[in-house]
Parts: C-alpha cells; sequence; structure tokens
C-alpha cells in the first residue's frame, strides 16, 4: 500500500479570517486543493461586501461555505450554513438557527468542552459538532482533554466530529490521531496565498502519513 485509504483518512476544513486578499487565498486553495467546506470568519463591516463573491467562488468548487455564527447572512446570501461557537447557550442558539434556516441549511456547532452539549445538540439534529482549542491554550491538562474529549466522541458516536485549532504540526497530528473526522486549518488574513497554500499542504501529509500508518 503506497497511498492514502479514504476509510481512515480524516479531511481538513479551512477557517478564512476575511481580509483585503481572502479572494486570492481562496482561489489558490480550492484550485490547489479539494476541501469539503470554508468556514468563514468576518469582523469587520467594511469586508461583509465582499462575502457574496466569496460565497460563490467557494461553492464552485464544489465546497460548502459556511459563515460563522451570522444565521441571518446566512441565508441572505446562499451560504449553504452555518457554524456556531460555543457559549452557555449554545442549544437554544442551534434551535433558533434550524428553525430560522430550515432543514436544508448545514449547521455544526461547537460545544467547549461540554459532552452534554455535544450529545443533546446530536439528538437535535446538529450535522456535526465541534471541538475546539485556544490558541492561547499551551498546558497540557487542557489539550489531554480535548484530545480524550474527540477520542470519546469518535469511538460512540457516527455524526462526524470537527477538531478546530490546529495550530502547529504537533497539534494537528494529535487531532488526526484522536480520531477526528476533519480537521480545521486556521487561515489569517495575514497569511499570502503562497503560505495558506503551504500550511495546507503540511497538514494534508500529516493526515496521509497517519493515515498510511494505521493501513499498515
Amino acid at each position: 500500500m503506497n497511498r492514502c485509504s479514504n476509510r481512515y483518512q480524516c479531511l481538513p476544513y479551512v477557517d478564512v479570517e476575511i481580509g483585503p486578499e481572502t479572494k486570492v487565498v481562496l482561489d489558490e486553495i480550492l484550485n490547489t486543493f479539494t476541501i469539503p467546506a470554508v468556514l468563514i470568519r468576518s469582523s469587520a463591516s467594511s469586508y461583509k461586501s465582499g462575502l457574496f463573491q466569496l460565497i460563490d467562488i467557494i461553492q464552485l468548487h464544489d465546497t460548502a461555505a459556511l459563515l460563522v455564527d451570522d444565521v441571518e447572512l446566512c441565508r441572505g446570501l446562499h451560504a449553504d450554513g452555518v457554524h456556531l461557537s460555543p457559549g452557555s447557550q449554545i442549544q437554544a442558539r442551534y434551535s433558533q438557527a434550524r428553525q430560522f434556516l430550515g432543514k436544508h441549511f448545514i449547521i455544526g456547532a461547537s460545544t467547549g468542552e461540554s459532552r452534554h452539549d455535544a450529545m443533546v445538540l446530536g439528538e437535535l439534529g446538529a450535522d456535526y459538532i465541534g471541538f475546539c482549542q485556544s490558541e492561547c491554550v499551551n498546558d497540557l491538562k487542557s489539550k489531554s482533554k480535548l484530545l480524550d474529549l474527540i477520542a470519546w466522541w469518535a469511538e460512540l458516536f457516527e455524526l462526524p466530529c470537527v477538531a478546530l485549532g490546529a495550530w502547529s504540526e504537533l497539534e494537528t497530528l494529535e487531532l488526526v490521531q484522536s480520531g477526528a473526522d476533519f480537521i480545521s486549518i486556521p487561515i489569517s488574513r495575514k497569511l499570502s496565498a503562497a503560505e495558506a497554500v503551504h500550511k495546507i499542504r503540511v497538514v494534508k501529509k500529516l493526515i496521509c502519513k497517519h493515515s498510511f500508518e494505521v493501513i499498515l
């Protein structure tokens, strides 16, 4: 066996922070790789005017365009769905989003460290569950808890799990080994297209290497 098998291989999401060069960066990424979904973060109103164009680019590559938290904008711009950030009202926010968007939109949700919220959201009909790690978290206890959480979910549930926050190569490998179905790769608006492509290529090589080792 000299190549990866999809049976064991998780797949990369791309988590983009919108900036003035995002269109160029996304174009290069999606022309280089097959990406199942792009999470779009927009904190500056000046960049939101270009969202429709970004969504169009993403969808032209048969990739799902997911807006982070903005349910109304999702429907208004015909995005494919939303990704809900973790918070104390995540169950209520999910229910409101599903009621507003209906069953044809993708709704995924990050649940922090709460196993209870993850299970409830799965029962409510979330399309995937996200487990995340902050870039600021460096203590081994928190990292270990995240990896245990992903491994627990992967072992017991069929609903896909997305691991968010692959900040370094080591963290990426650990997240892959924990059993995540998808790895979300953060792409800062400061990255050039070449830098973003390199970052994703490194992650894909790590995924492929681990998949090959599992098969052997």
